[in-house]
């Protein structure tokens, strides 16, 4: 993907952290952090660390597999609150830790997103003579799992300016793409004879009092990682060119097969591409069209119809294509409605729609789904019923594809086959 213009980069914190209940456990931070691009004009160069004074270099917080007899820097007015062991964790009790982000880059970095990754395992290498390490391990599915993604919260904070930048649950954060922070504070890059100030970030994770006797005595393990850009080129300077990775927004969904909607004949068809002429110009990779094809299956194109039940990866997608929810679908309707009034005129959108389709050859429930494309350019995806029932493999985008792309080398794909497209959630897209 074609990032130059951009200054964009994924810093990679390596935040791991292990949760197991029913014993002495927390969480791992480790404390490094990469930088996978530099802008044309300069660098972006952040780096990450604890200040908790931990002798051991990794882990902010430590299960008693890992450190069985070392001193835990524990804050225990935050992690013992129900007088178990030091460490373990009881439904309502509440972890905080804090990370501390520099910039020694030339150039002013903004963190614009976050996410979490799982892992099954976490290797802590320890600086001793001769050297050696100690392994946990986690689960990284199942009822225990789906439980503890569910009922435990993740708060991102500044504390010296009191400023949020995410608070939600654990399994908002099991993304492809990032979710967006509420907030995007600017890392400040090196200004000789000036050092760059540091950046306190703050991690609480809270597990919910409803969490039940299911995740006692498991343990879980998550990397966390932000998204930055070069500070000046958001906004105008990206020309409304390229679109940034997707991030997690709000769910908010209006049935326009009630709301006025326009159906389109025979869509219940397999197979099959329609044309609709837009209402206005869409923006798309600073492209203008005032039309595009629709696909059955959950395809958008732009150069002429695509009616391709097989999904690709990005990479291999049509050339200036939006991946809605590509994958085989049969026997639904499509709907289609410009919203370019009222509230809408500074921005209208076009809002399409497939309701009730089923998982080729059939299933037992259908799916809903709907995408904004905005005169901008801004693109929302809205799920809002993603399970056919029956076998699993198709469910929640396990055989599909999300993203758009406008050629082999620009694209973004949020995800490809995987299990990741909830109901009643929302991603976008934006430049």
């Amino acid at each position: 993907m074609n990032r130059k213009k951009l200054g964009m980069m994924v810093l990679s914190l390596s935040m791991t952290v292990v949760f197991t209940f029913g014993g002495a456990t927390m969480a791992l931070f480790t404390g490094s952090a990469q930088n996978s691009n530099t802008a044309t004009a300069g660098t972006i160069n952040l780096d990450a660390k604890r200040d908790h004074g931990d002798y051991t270099p990794g882990p902010m917080f430590y299960p008693d597999s890992l450190d069985p007899v070392g001193n835990h820097p524990y804050d225990t007015s935050k992690t013992n609150p129900s007088g178990e062991s030091l460490g373990g964790w009881a439904p309502g009790d509440t972890v905080q830790r804090t990370m501390i982000l520099t910039n020694n880059g030339s150039l002013d970095a903004k963190l614009k997103g976050v996410k979490a990754t799982v892992r099954d395992s976490y290797t802590q290498n320890l600086p001793t003579n001769p050297a050696s390490s100690r392994t946990v391990t986690g689960l990284t599915s199942g009822a225990a799992y789906d439980e503890f993604i569910q009922k435990a919260n993740v708060k991102v904070m500044v504390p010296d300016t009191n400023t949020l930048l995410y608070n939600g649950s654990l399994s908002s954060l099991l993304v492809s793409g990032y979710a967006p922070l509420q907030n995007e504070p600017v890392l400040t890059g090196t200004r000789p004879p000036f050092a760059p100030g540091p950046l306190n970030v703050t991690f609480e994770v809270k597990l919910d009092q409803s969490a039940s006797n299911e995740i006692q005595g498991k343990s879980f393990i998550f990397d966390f990682s932000f998204y930055s850009e070069q500070a000046r080129n958001n906004g105008p300077a990206n020309n409304n060119s390229v679109y940034r990775p997707a991030t997690q927004i709000p769910f908010s969904f209006t049935d326009i097969s009630q709301d006025g909607g326009t159906y389109i004949p025979n869509s219940n068809q397999d197979d099959t591409a329609f044309e609709i002429n837009s209402p206005f110009a869409i923006n798309f990779y600073g492209q203008s069209f005032d039309k595009l094809y629709v696909s059955t299956n959950g395809l958008i194109t732009f150069n002429g119809p695509n009616s391709a039940f097989g999904n690709t990866p990005m990479a291999q997608a049509p050339d200036n294509s939006i991946a809605v929810f590509w994958d085989d679908l049969i026997r639904g309707s499509i709907y289609y409605k410009g919203y370019t009034v009222n509230a809408n005129a500074a921005d209208p959108y076009l809002a399409i729609q497939w309701s009730g389709y089923e998982h080729y050859p059939s299933s037992p429930s259908t799916v809903i789904f709907q995408t904004k494309l905005y005169k901008s350019g801004k693109i929302e995806m809205l799920y809002n019923d993603m399970t056919f029932g029956g076998p699993a493999g198709a469910n929640n985008g396990s055989s599909a594809t999300v993203g758009v792309r406008k050629d082999a080398n620009t694209f973004q794909q949020y995800s490809y086959n995987q299990n990741v497209i909830t109901s009643n959630s929302a991603i976008q897209f934006a430049y």
